[in-house]
């Protein structure tokens, strides 16, 4: 990914303990973190429609990756209507900054 990038859309399939796909049909809402540097945004992200699927999406907007050349931390979180709340895995990645090019025509 690349320093304001914008409109990326980011999958993450949830696993229990076990390896297998996280049922997510009780669930209430979601949310990623996104740490970059000392900085958490917190931001509200889509449940798939078929919740067996265990997929939670989100998708880039304009302040989320405003720093580039640097290593930022992902992580899910999500409620459900019992009041159990899960966290995943953090997943690190690299946000370049932009390309810079000098074009000619010809």
């Amino acid at each position: 990914m690349f320093q304001l990038d914008v409109g990326v859309e980011l999958d993450f399939v949830c696993y229990d303990e076990v390896g297998e796909i996280l049922d997510l049909t009780n669930a209430t809402s979601a949310h990623l973190f996104i740490k970059r540097g000392n900085e958490i945004l917190k931001r509200t992200a889509t449940i798939n429609d078929d919740r067996t699927t265990g997929i939670i999406t989100y998708v880039i907007t304009d302040g989320d990756l405003t720093v580039g050349d640097l290593n930022y931390q992902l992580q899910v979180a999500v409620d459900f209507a019992n009041g159990a709340h899960i966290s995943s895995s953090i997943v690190e990645a690299h946000v370049a900054e932009p390309l810079e090019a000098d074009y000619v025509e010809e």
